[in-house]
């Protein structure tokens, strides 16, 4: 979605919410992986602090960003 965004012209930030630990490909399907620890290791606090501080330096002085949207998903 970032890509194809990005080919239509707009200025796209992809903030990395899991800070490079995101859910291993396939891992819902290992009974082994336990998600209920990785949710731990990202609460909702961090994402919110990692998501303000994006907003934050948009509209910073080096990119002024007036306006923004959101996409994204949710899945439990």
């Amino acid at each position: 979605m970032v890509d194809k965004l990005a080919d239509a012209g707009y200025f796209v930030v992809a903030p990395d919410l899991f800070e490079g630990d995101p859910v291993p490909e396939n891992a819902l399907a290992d009974p082994s992986y336990n998600i209920g620890l990785w949710f731990a290791r990202h609460p909702l606090t961090r994402i919110d602090q990692i998501i303000d501080a994006t907003i934050s330096g948009i509209k910073g002085d080096k990119y002024k960003v007036k306006k923004l949207g959101a996409v994204g998903y949710w899945y439990v």
